[in-house]
């Protein structure tokens, strides 16, 4: 980050994750890039380095990565209750995120207002909501707005 302060140029991309529920280790490590990136937004705008220097923190829901990962969502039926993007998928709306200095990217796009109004709910609704959804009592969402978008 000192070369990119000196340059007043840069931009820094944080993996987080629109994940809840069961995977608890897995959800805090990501909360924690959550917290890490608005930290750092927030330094660098104190320091005037708004302009110069960028963060981007990255939501993607899943992602076909590591066929272990893959194996064991299959074996708990995720993958017949939600999409999941490629890692090329996810990377070009990454890329978009950067070219447009976008401080948050979700992906799917619709994670950012699902996103806000989930943080908005009482802690009950959202405990309530989760347990559905992991026990999928409620529509693949991401899967409908895929499937809307097809010719």
């Amino acid at each position: 980050m000192p070369g990119m302060i000196t340059k007043q140029r840069g931009h820094i991309v944080g993996i987080a994750s629109i994940a809840v529920g069961r995977f608890i280790p897995y959800t805090v490590t990501k909360y924690a890039v959550r917290a890490l990136m608005e930290s750092l937004n927030s330094e660098l705008r104190m320091d005037g380095l708004q302009n110069a220097v960028h963060t981007t923190c990255v939501y993607p829901a899943l992602i076909a990565t590591r066929q272990q990962f893959m194996d064991m969502l299959d074996k708990l039926n995720f993958l017949k209750r939600f999409y999941v993007f490629t890692p090329e998928q996810v990377a070009d709306q990454i890329i978009k995120g950067i070219l447009t200095n976008k401080r948050e990217v979700f992906v799917p796009n619709i994670m950012a207002l699902l996103s806000k109004q989930f943080e908005c709910l009482p802690a009950s609704l959202r405990h309530l909501l989760v347990s559905c959804i992991m026990r999928g009592k409620i529509p693949k969402l991401t899967a409908r707005i895929e499937s809307s978008r097809q010719p």
